[in-house]
């Protein structure tokens, strides 16, 4: 069931590519091989990801560094968002915005079909004691070209129109909102460490 929403989701964003302004488009990953891998193969081999190969060498500065190299689809969500919105607009939906504490309220909905996006809300909404939330940091840096985007293990970074953005962190159990000033440092540094040892090492 997974595989197959997968399937029919790329599907469809990939059908947005075409669409100015959608913020959709095909990116090469250079995804290294580290002890910590931040995914299994598995998802990687269901073929959706295209010109998909493992190399001992990926293009990368400084000493060789095996991986896999694969062609992804990437959402931009700055862009994407509001062109989401225009185009519900556009279809003659309108946004209301409401305040939803119990299940109660979601119930009294006049709507035919209630999609649950609550995200970590919902675990108070539909009383759900297992849902566990979880924060993820970023560090925004000056927007730059990158025609790549870097995996490296739980790091990884991207470029978008507004900012080159470096992660993160996985914290299960932490939700409050406010940055982590040793987090974000600590994100630096590896990025930094990274691209640093690959100079160092090829210059000597």
């Amino acid at each position: 069931m997974f595989i197959d929403r997968l399937r029919r989701s790329w599907k469809r964003c990939a059908a947005l590519c075409d669409e100015p302004g959608a913020g959709v488009d095909l990116r090469t990953v250079f995804d290294v091989d580290t002890p910590e891998d931040h995914h299994e193969d598995r998802w990687l081999d269901i073929g959706l990801p295209t010109e998909d190969r493992c190399v001992d060498a990926l293009p990368l500065p400084g000493p060789a560094r095996p991986g896999r190299i694969y062609r992804s689809l990437f959402l931009e969500t700055p862009r994407f968002l509001p062109w989401l919105v225009e185009r519900i607009g556009a279809l003659g939906a309108t946004i209301q915005t409401k305040p939803l504490n119990t299940l109660e309220d979601v119930a009294g909905l006049q709507e035919a079909v209630v999609v649950n996006c609550l995200g970590f809300g919902a675990r108070d909404v539909f009383g759900d004691s297992q849902m566990q939330g979880a924060r993820g940091q970023l560090v925004l840096m000056t927007p730059q070209p990158m025609p790549y985007v870097l995996q490296h293990g739980w790091t990884y970074m991207f470029a978008r129109k507004d900012a080159l953005v470096l992660g993160g962190t996985f914290e299960p159990g932490v939700t409050t909102p406010t940055p982590d000033e040793h987090d974000c440092r600590r994100i630096l540094h590896t990025h930094r460490a990274f691209f640093d040892q690959s100079l160092t090492e090829q210059m000597t």
